[in-house]
């Protein structure tokens, strides 16, 4: 069986950019209602996907920045660390960093 990698990476992409649209979604509902443990469920679980196909196709920096945003993810849902406007705001930067990370790894590994 050969592996077609244009169409796996491609198909990583177009994941990604639904996972973080959902992702997005979530943190601004996690905002309004911290209590809510599955909007932080949903979330961890875009950025430990992102995570594990970047590894998989060979993307160290993409995500070695997913597992940090995973593992910030995994502080909250362990009561570690608190919602708050600042945290809400630096998880949204990583989202929109992780929107411009993913199709950049991928131009690389695709030219």
């Amino acid at each position: 069986m050969d592996f077609d990698r244009e169409k796996v990476v491609k198909s990583f992409v177009a994941e990604s950019a639904e996972g973080l649209e959902r992702a997005e979604q979530y943190l601004i509902a996690a905002e309004t209602n911290p209590d809510n443990g599955e909007l932080l469920n949903e979330i961890f679980r875009v950025a430990h996907t992102i995570k594990g196909n970047a590894s998989a196709l060979d993307f160290p920096e993409l995500s070695g920045f997913a597992h940090v945003l995973e593992d910030m993810l995994d502080a909250l849902r362990k009561h570690e660390l608190t919602i708050s406007r600042e945290v809400t705001s630096l998880l949204l930067h990583a989202v929109d960093a992780l929107r411009a990370l993913v199709p950049a790894a991928a131009r690389r590994t695709l030219n």
